[in-house]
């Protein structure tokens, strides 16, 4: 006997990948098959085993079954003896195709019923608010299901209402930030400006901690709390001025990434072993309910002194302060968006 364990899933921090990789060996087909002829594939099966077992005894909700039968037929039966496991791999049908993402948002709504007057849906995880992902298909399903149908939705989870990947797609509108001038938008660590495929709010949530000088002194406070004119730690106890202080409303579910205490957009440049690295490389990535981002200038007022344009938050991370200010951002270009701006102006 044997089964077929499926996962499918946001894995926005690639630990599911990682931890099948390991039973994955190298041979040209995305089949593997998981023996319990070996330590770590017994290991591997009753694990699963005992997670199937325990969904129909404790998780289904008015089993056919009574709890004392299923308890006998988990605690009869017999071991799994093998699993076959599909990975997503360069073997794979299909590997290295394109994935999907929104180039107009104003299609999002719009896309799924263009010929819903005619009883006809579109239903693809490519015009769905999860796109490329199974999710995208499903919850699009069920929400036609529902309003054009009556039918409501299988479960009780949030399903996504706006597009969880928009920010690898659509640039950010200035008139949405606050602390936004006419013409000083950079696209660099939180403004608008020039298109770039990876462009997107550089910022962090409320409540992460940034060394603000108080009475001398380096104290932590709240991101959101920083006012422009405020001092902060620039770097290794030199002070900054804070030339601007930036909010953007985003008010979605969105990746971030998050390194202890710290949560903020994904390639918002931050000073590692010399260098300047998206934040997403040093800490997890998952999807997060976002109300608005918060950035800081940081002596925007002087692009050409020994300023280190950075601000420091917890954890000892030091965090781009080049904010919104295009001057700065041609002149240091710390993410690869502006580096590209650079090398073609060049």
């Amino acid at each position: 006997r044997g089964f077929l364990l499926a996962v499918y899933a946001n894995d926005y921090t690639g630990e599911q990948a990682t931890y099948f990789r390991r039973y994955q060996r190298d041979r040209p087909e995305p089949l593997t098959i998981i023996s319990s002829s070996t330590v770590e594939g017994a290991m591997f099966l009753q694990h699963a085993h005992d997670r199937l077992a325990h969904y129909h005894l404790y998780e289904v909700v008015d089993p056919p079954y009574s709890p004392f039968l299923a308890r006998q037929l988990v605690e009869n039966g017999d071991p799994p003896l093998f699993a076959v496991m599909a990975t997503w791999n360069t073997a794979a049908v299909g590997s290295g195709g394109a994935w999907h993402g929104w180039n107009d948002l104003g299609l999002v709504d719009a896309m799924p019923n263009a010929l819903a007057s005619h009883g006809i849906h579109i239903i693809n995880e490519a015009y769905s608010k999860v796109q490329s992902w199974a999710e995208g298909s499903l919850q699009l399903a069920d929400s036609v299901l529902e309003e054009f149908y009556g039918m409501a939705r299988p479960w009780d989870f949030p399903a996504a209402d706006v597009p969880l990947h928009v920010a690898q797609t659509a640039a950010f509108s200035p008139e949405d930030c606050e602390g936004y001038e006419e013409g000083g938008g950079g696209g660099g660590d939180g403004g608008d400006g020039p298109v770039f495929e990876d462009d997107e709010i550089n910022c962090f949530v409320a409540g992460t901690k940034v060394a603000k000088i108080v009475g001398g002194n380096a104290t932590m406070v709240p991101i959101e709390s920083i006012r422009k004119g405020d001092r902060v730690v620039a770097a290794d106890g030199v002070e900054g001025l804070v030339t601007e202080a930036l909010v953007h409303p985003m008010n979605a579910t969105v990746p971030v990434a998050v390194r202890g205490n710290v949560v903020g957009s994904l390639t918002h440049p931050v000073f590692v072993d010399g260098e300047w690295v998206d934040f997403a490389s040093i800490a997890r990535v998952e999807a997060r309910f976002v109300d608005k981002f918060y950035n800081l200038e940081i002596d925007g007022h002087a692009p050409g002194s020994k300023s280190t344009h950075a601000y420091l938050l917890e954890g000892d991370v030091l965090a781009s302060g080049l904010g919104d200010n295009t001057a700065l951002n041609m002149r240091f270009a710390r993410q690869a968006s502006w580096k590209r701006v650079v090398a073609d102006a060049e």
